[in-house]
């Protein structure tokens, strides 16, 4: 096939073959290269052909043999001859087929020298070469494991990846998607469908009857037997299964959510409104108590992502300040359930976790570092360093993609860290594009005003705040400053935007004028959550969508004049949204 066409080069630069490289045509035999290098980064723990940068690693590939001698003593002898004929740099003389690649590493594993290594490390071999042999290689779309088995030889580190099922993927949203067991034996995901896996199966299990659409933000209890996942359809909630079956049961409704955690003490900690503080309810069910308010005094605008410390004593979670710009820049912080006290443990930083190898690992920039950590005494030791790069997470929404289990093993979506940088164009009739005038910021859901001269736009992060840029003098007007304002819509003279703003899950409709003559005003809207959608020809009304705890979504209409409360467009019991009156109003 032709997988590259004329002059282009496609592929993540270390594990491309000489050919990909060099723009050619590919087929199979390029994926084989590939093969040969992880199976060589797995065996050695370094990259068969390393560069700081891409050209780098682009030149050892065309002029360089990888570097034998960093192979095991220890590896079978098939080992090294099946990856030199992976990694031959003539594809003529390279393997044609990875299913003799799969008879090679049967031929590695059933070598009488491997009678004489002791049993715990067979398996940990044995393990690592079969899981990428059955693996598919170059899986942007999949998870990665890391894993170190125990026995009573030194721990052994062991990588493999698991495939997403055909046609689905793995984003960086407002939630984790990924989740491994405590005693890492079990791991959960979220794509298009909800699964779990037992490490030692073939494949994972469907989660039947919750789709990611209604349920996702996997995590499992200390005991690792049951799962919690948050459900979102018909309205938003924490439940719980076994893991050996059976119906999920409801542990408490949510307004929204922003990460949870399961503690020792049969607690589940999680945060709950945006802004809020960290919330705990017991896992069988019951009533949310706050346990770590939001410190608005002090700058503090967002809690999210808690993690409990071994004891259930203590919970890691990440701050947000009034004027972080994005989650790189928010603060780790830890809260002791004995004490009530508080204390930033690292800055800057998002998504913490706690690992058995006593390090506090958090994500910042698509990468997940670590610094020293005592537990017990809530203290941080050293420098932070990074253990691991090309993570799947967010900066817009603090989420990362990775997870620790009590027994050391990480579980993570490989990627980028999303968000940050966006960039404003105008596109003419004929398809031409010129940029705004503006640095690349998280814009969403830019609005022109009704005589084209002034534009509404949002800025996404953990403060989230709509701007007026007026085009003729170049400037951007900030028109909110309570970090929580969406979606703005403008009058039809002008004069006025109308927005939702409030926590997550309870927006409130307000309206202001346009050049910030009057502080802004709440209309007498209703229902729990209120977002406009469309203003009335005559500017007298608004049409928005409400929604309710256990109320299907629908549209009212309000005055903005007030006087007379908010009507149902068209009562029904059927989900309703996204009104747009009609230029003539009719």
């Amino acid at each position: 096939m032709s997988g590259t066409s004329e002059g282009a080069i496609l592929g993540t630069a270390a594990y491309m073959s000489p050919e990909q490289a060099r723009g050619k045509t590919v087929d199979k035999r390029t994926d084989i290269w590939a093969y040969g290098c992880v199976l060589y980064e797995m065996l050695t723990g370094r990259k068969a052909f390393a560069g700081e940068t891409a050209s780098d690693a682009i030149a050892a590939i065309l002029e360089r043999e990888p570097d034998w001698t960093k192979l095991p003593a220890a590896a079978p002898a098939p080992v090294p001859r099946l990856l030199r004929r992976c990694l031959e740099k003539d594809p003529s003389r390279r393997l044609r087929d990875i299913g003799d690649a799969r008879l090679e590493v049967d031929d590695a594993l059933s070598s009488p020298a491997q009678a004489d290594l002791q049993k715990p490390a067979i398996m940990t071999r044995r393990t690592a070469i079969s899981a990428l042999a059955g693996a598919a290689v170059g899986a942007a779309t999949g998870i990665f494991a890391i894993r170190r088995y125990r026995g009573p030889v030194p721990r052994n580190l062991t990588r493999f990846s698991i495939a997403m099922p055909e046609g689905e993927f793995l984003r960086a949203s407002f939630e984790r998607h990924v989740a491994v067991s405590p005693d890492g034996n079990h791991i959960a995901h979220s794509a298009d469908n909800f699964y779990i896996r037992l490490l030692r199966d073939l494949k994972a299990v469907k989660v039947e009857g919750v789709a990611v659409s209604e349920g996702d933000a996997p995590f499992f209890s200390p005991d690792s037997r049951s799962l919690g996942f948050v459900l979102f359809e018909p309205n938003i909630r924490i439940q719980r299964m076994a893991l050996s079956g059976g119906a999920p049961t409801n542990i408490c409704g949510v307004g929204s959510v922003a990460g949870q955690t399961w503690a020792d003490d049969d607690t589940i900690y999680f945060v709950s409104q945006m802004p809020g503080g960290v919330l705990g309810v017991p896992a069988s069910g019951g009533q949310p108590k706050e346990v770590a308010k939001i410190d608005f005094a002090s700058g503090e605008h967002q809690h999210r992502d808690p993690c409990a410390l071994p004891g259930g004593k203590a919970v890691l979670f990440t701050v947000a300040n009034a004027d972080t710009e994005t989650f790189d820049d928010a603060r780790i912080a830890v809260f002791s359930l004995q004490t009530g006290h508080r204390k930033v443990l690292v800055e800057p930083g998002m998504h913490p976790r706690y690992s058995p190898s006593g390090h506090l690992v958090y994500a910042r920039n698509g990468n997940l570092l670590a610094v020293r950590f005592d537990p017990q005494r809530l203290e941080v030791q050293g420098q932070p360093f990074t253990v691991l790069e090309g993570v799947l997470m967010s900066r817009n929404t603090g989420a990362a993609n990775y997870d620790i289990s009590a027994s050391g093993d990480l579980i993570y979506a490989p990627g980028k860290a999303d968000g940050g940088a966006r960039t404003l164009f105008w596109v003419d009739r004929k398809g031409k594009a010129e940029a705004v005038p503006l640095p690349p910021r998280s814009y969403l859901h830019p609005r022109l005003s009704p005589d084209a001269r002034l534009l509404a736009i949002e800025v996404e992060g953990p403060n989230h705040d709509f701007y007026v840029y007026d085009f003729a003098r170049g400037v951007l007007s900030k028109m909110t400053t309570d970090g929580v304002s969406h979606w703005p819509v403008w009058s039809p003279d002008g004069s006025q935007l109308v927005y939702r703003s409030g926590p997550m899950g309870q927006f409130k409709l307000w309206h202001v004028a346009a050049d910030r003559s009057r502080p802004p005003e709440q209309l007498p809207a209703t229902g729990v959550a209120q977002s406009a959608e469309s203003w009335s020809p005559d500017g007298t009304a608004i049409a928005y969508t409400a929604s309710g705890i256990e109320i299907p979504p629908s549209i009212m209409v309000v005055s903005v004049e007030g006087g007379r409360p908010a009507q149902p467009f068209n009562p029904t019991k059927f989900e309703q949204g996204s009104p747009k009156f009609s230029p003539d109003g009719r």
